[in-house]
C-alpha cells in the first residue's frame, strides 16, 4: 500500500501556519534544544511546481560573544504538484539531512546554514542519492537544494521555506 505524500500538503500547511502563529520565534537562548516544522514551495530544474514539508530537531549553542550556532537533524519530503510528465526524473522524494548554521546575536536575526544528507525516492527509480542544501533567512528562507543523481547529473530545486522554531526550554542540557 503506497501512501500519497502530496495528499498531506494542505494539512502540513495548516499545521505550519498555526505553528508560526504561536511560535516562540526567538532562537537566542543558548544551549537550547529546539524543533522546527516547515513547509516550502518552489520549482525544480524543469520549472515544475514543487511543495514540501520538513521537521528538524536540534540544538542552539553559544559559539562566541556575538554568535549562536545551530545543529540539527531534518526529515522531510518534496513532491511535484504541477502536472507530472515522463521526463521528470524524480516526482517525489523523502530526505534526511544533518544541518548546521549561524546567526549573529547583536545584528539582524538572519540565519545562514547548509545541510548534507540523502534523498530516498518514493518512485522507486533509485534507492538513494546525496543532497546538499544552502539557505539564508529568518522565518522565510530562500533555499537551494542540489540532488546529486546516480547518472552524474545535478538536479537543483529552488524553494522558499517557512519555518516555525520552538525552543524546548524545559530540557536542560548541562
Amino acid at each position: 500500500m503506497k501512501i500519497k505524500i502530496s495528499r498531506f500538503i494542505p494539512k502540513l500547511l495548516l499545521i505550519t501556519f498555526l505553528a508560526l502563529a504561536t511560535s516562540n520565534i526567538c532562537l537566542r537562548a543558548e544551549n537550547s534544544p529546539y524543533f522546527s516544522p516547515g513547509v516550502s514551495i518552489g520549482v525544480n530544474s524543469n520549472w515544475k511546481l514543487i511543495a514540501g514539508a520538513k521537521i528538524s530537531l536540534g540544538i542552539n549553542t553559544d559559539s562566541g560573544l556575538t554568535q549562536i550556532a545551530f545543529y540539527n537533524i531534518t526529515l522531510g519530503f518534496n513532491a511535484i504538484i504541477s502536472p507530472k510528465s515522463i521526463s521528470d526524473k524524480i516526482k517525489e522524494f523523502n530526505y534526511i539531512q544533518i544541518q548546521a548554521g549561524k546567526s549573529y546575536i547583536n545584528e539582524d536575526p538572519t540565519i545562514f546554514g547548509a545541510g548534507i544528507g540523502f534523498i530516498f525516492n518514493t518512485d522507486r527509480q533509485l534507492n538513494y542519492s546525496p543532497m546538499i542544501s544552502l539557505f539564508l533567512g529568518f522565518i522565510l528562507f530562500p533555499e537551494l537544494d542540489l540532488l546529486l543523481l546516480r547518472n552524474d547529473s545535478v538536479q537543483p530545486y529552488f524553494k522558499i521555506r517557512a519555518v516555525a522554531p520552538y525552543l524546548l526550554r524545559n530540557l536542560p542540557l548541562k
